[in-house]
């Protein structure tokens, strides 16, 4: 894809449907018209393509599953999910889906009461975009040197390892990502990078707030996008704990693929009605001593001169492919994942930046302004761009920290990093919207162990 060949892009058609014909007549077949039809659901309304008891959790771990919110204990019984305030203590079922329940006999008391009402556990929602949905693309299988090492009988299992779970997700890794991830990394393979969340720092303050998380984001979402899936929140005002709500949209309101990219961008006054709008339906849902923090965007100008020389993985079998070359065909083809940042023009990625920097101020202009009844209203800046700095002070690249495939996204590495800076800012800003230090954690463990897992 040398400069040569650009000429031709624009010759090729922008919006194909391939296997469009196939997928329909697949879904047409007795016993799959039913499956297609909760996948669909799932991917429209980002709720769980599984759910017995209709009550927003599942068992099933992929397509909207367990990976995105706290797995159900009881698919079948609507009181049990996570998050909801206990019935009668736990005493005899675990209503919250927390492993605590049951009596302790020495006291006659219920082990919930015990353990958890003498701390203030909260959970956590996010809301974002494929940031925080974690979108990665395993460079495994694009890059043709390491496609030529494998034996081409074991592609099925080796190059296309978890290939199906992926595509459930939407090409996404929540259960890894700064948000929400809770697993332990085994596929090396695919993903490399330590795992760590705010989810996981929460639950190491209060064994309580186990399973209690939904990530509620989803790749390409803009403020005035989410407000098709918004109430696709799983909370109740009267029978729900209180949450950390966190809205975090990184950067497609100013990122998109039109060829008039500026014009293209959110203006402040309709981020602001956007945003209004999450915030007055997030009032009508959360529990009253929940907050609200919203996160700035980010400004990404970092991208371009730190990838435009190196050779993107397509292009490693002859050195002939770089990443200023790729963005340049994505510029022509207008299929980029953001025109304003990946591209050689200096002055547009100016643009982007300062249009960026202009919808943070009025996301701090609302959190300055807005009250509201059930929750406290605060205001972040965007960590990822201090996490490059302070990798970068440390001698490493920024290229190191961004996904080889799209080189848009945070790599694993950078996800564990977002936590780490995010959560050293809330801490120092305000710590009180985490909730309280549980003193009975060490005793939880001690009589629950892992608390039936994730």
């Amino acid at each position: 894809m040398k400069q040569r060949d650009l000429k031709f892009c624009k010759n090729i058609p922008l919006q194909k449907n391939l296997g469009g014909n196939l997928r329909w007549n697949l879904c047409s077949l007795p016993g799959i018209r039913d499956i297609c039809a909760d996948i669909n659901r799932s991917l429209e309304r980002i709720e769980p393509a599984v759910d017995v008891d209709k009550d927003w959790f599942s068992t099933v771990q992929s397509a909207r599953g367990s990976f995105w919110r706290g797995k159900d204990c009881d698919d079948a019984d609507t009181v049990a999910y996570p998050g909801r305030q206990a019935v009668l203590g736990d005493a005899f079922s675990d209503s919250n889906c927390n492993g605590i329940h049951g009596i302790d006999p020495a006291t006659a008391s219920a082990w919930e009461t015990q353990l958890c009402s003498g701390s203030v556990g909260k959970g956590l929602i996010y809301m974002g975009d494929s940031v925080g949905a974690h979108f990665h693309f395993p460079e495994r299988w694009m890059d043709p040197l390491q496609v030529a090492q494998i034996d081409p009988w074991d592609i099925p299992t080796s190059l296309l390892q978890n290939v199906t779970q992926w595509i459930l997700n939407e090409g996404d890794w929540p259960q890894l990502g700064f948000a929400t991830g809770y697993l332990n990394n085994t596929q090396s393979s695919l993903i490399q990078g330590p795992v760590d969340s705010i989810y996981l720092r929460m639950l190491a303050m209060n064994r309580c707030n186990h399973r209690d998380f939904q990530n509620l984001s989803r790749n390409g979402a803009a403020t005035n996008t989410v407000l098709a899936y918004m109430q696709s929140v799983a909370r109740n005002a009267t029978k729900d704990r209180p949450a950390l709500f966190i809205y975090g949209l990184y950067g497609n309101d100013v990122c998109n693929n039109y060829k008039d990219t500026i014009s293209n961008m959110t203006t402040p006054e309709e981020l602001r009605k956007n945003v209004m709008a999450v915030l007055e339906f997030m009032d009508t849902v959360l529990p009253e001593g929940s907050h609200a923090l919203i996160v700035g965007l980010v400004d990404a100008s970092f991208i371009y001169p730190a990838m435009r020389d190196l050779v993107h993985p397509l292009g490693r079998l002859h050195n002939d492919i770089t990443y200023g070359d790729l963005y340049e065909w994505f510029s022509c083809m207008q299929i980029g994942p953001c025109n304003g940042w990946m591209t050689a023009n200096e002055t547009l990625r100016a643009i982007t930046s300062k249009a960026s920097k202009r919808l943070s101020a009025e996301l701090k202009k609302i959190t300055a302004t807005q009250t509201f009844n059930n929750f406290k209203l605060h205001y972040l800046d965007n960590p990822l761009g201090e996490v490059m700095d302070e990798w970068v002070k440390q001698g490493h690249k920024v290229a190191e920290l961004i996904d080889p495939i799209d080189s848009l996204h945070p790599s694993q590495m950078a996800q564990a990093l977002i936590t780490e800076v995010a959560w050293r800012n809330i801490k120092k800003q305000f710590p009180y919207i985490l909730g309280e230090e549980n003193p009975n954690n060490d005793k939880i463990i001690e009589l629950f162990g892992d608390q039936g897992g994730h």
